[in-house]
């Protein structure tokens, strides 16, 4: 046998052992993501936030979250969506929670999250690389992002920041300088000298449809003689207070309790039709 059919025969053994490591070695598997909590966000319909001795409760209804308690009305739903992404944060590292709660930060004032049934509990955060504890099933984790600021937020900054409810139809505003009256599919305009085209109204109404506040706090005893009335095409109606000053305008819903605070730019467009389109 020459030198080259030696060459052939040693490069086909090297080729036949490379195949059988290919298929018999083991092979290497990524790691599952080790995710804080169990379960589905799509199947929770009910949340729970306590802070010390407060508590704010939602509930889903048609893909649209509402706030119980402390309010009963329409809740943000990107704040409750941000809620939810605890379903998908990773779990860095978990340890047995033991009894020595206190030296993480749990007690009985400290934030929690119910989710349905899950109950998820924030404590303090840890000083090297300031990750959050979380207590989860007797066990205790380290997290990144802080869920525990949105949770220490005030019940106002979870609600729906519109003056009208999403997907309603008005039919009639009362505006503190004119009226507009929704007859058949055109607006009626009174109460004022000037003449606006369908156009100027429809974007008015529009205004308030989509309009959202930059934030809402808890209502102020303001003394004001301006209001503002709207009825809905369901046969619900809305009544609010205005206030203006130098740096805004206040939406007051008294029977709810809150403001609503808009930059003065935006209440303009909200109170008069703006001008015509070139």
């Amino acid at each position: 046998m020459n030198t080259r059919n030696l060459l052939n025969i040693s490069l086909l053994i090297v080729v036949v052992l490379l195949a059988v490591i290919a298929v018999f070695a083991p092979q290497s598997k990524t790691p599952p993501a080790d995710y804080l909590v169990t379960g589905d966000a799509a199947a929770v319909d009910k949340i729970s936030i306590r802070q010390n001795t407060d508590t704010v409760s939602f509930h889903k209804q048609d893909a649209r979250w509402f706030m119980d308690t402390p309010y009963h009305t329409r809740a943000n739903d990107a704040r409750l969506e941000t809620l939810l992404e605890i379903f998908t944060t990773r779990a860095l590292s978990r340890f047995s929670a033991g009894t020595d709660l206190a030296k993480y930060g749990f007690d009985a004032q400290t934030a929690r999250v119910s989710y349905n049934d899950i109950v998820v509990q924030f404590g303090d955060t840890e000083p090297l690389q300031h990750r959050r504890y979380v207590l989860y099933q007797n066990e205790i984790a380290l997290i990144d992002g802080d869920f525990k600021y949105l949770l220490t937020q005030a019940p106002e900054n979870f609600l729906y920041r519109g003056l009208v409810p999403d997907q309603a139809l008005p039919v009639y505003f009362a505006l503190p300088e004119l009226t507009l009256e929704l007859d058949a599919d055109s607006w009626r305009v009174t109460g004022t000298g000037i003449s606006y085209s369908q156009e100027q109204v429809t974007a008015l109404v529009n205004e308030w449809r989509y309009s959202q506040a930059q934030r809402i706090s808890r209502a102020a005893q303001d003394k004001t003689d301006k209001s503002i009335d709207i009825r809905l095409a369901d046969g619900s109606s809305r009544h609010y207070l205005l206030t203006v000053n130098d740096q805004e305008t206040r939406f007051i819903d008294p029977a709810l309790g809150v403001q609503y605070h808009f930059g003065n730019d935006i209440a303009k467009r909200l109170l008069t039709p703006a001008a015509p389109s070139p």
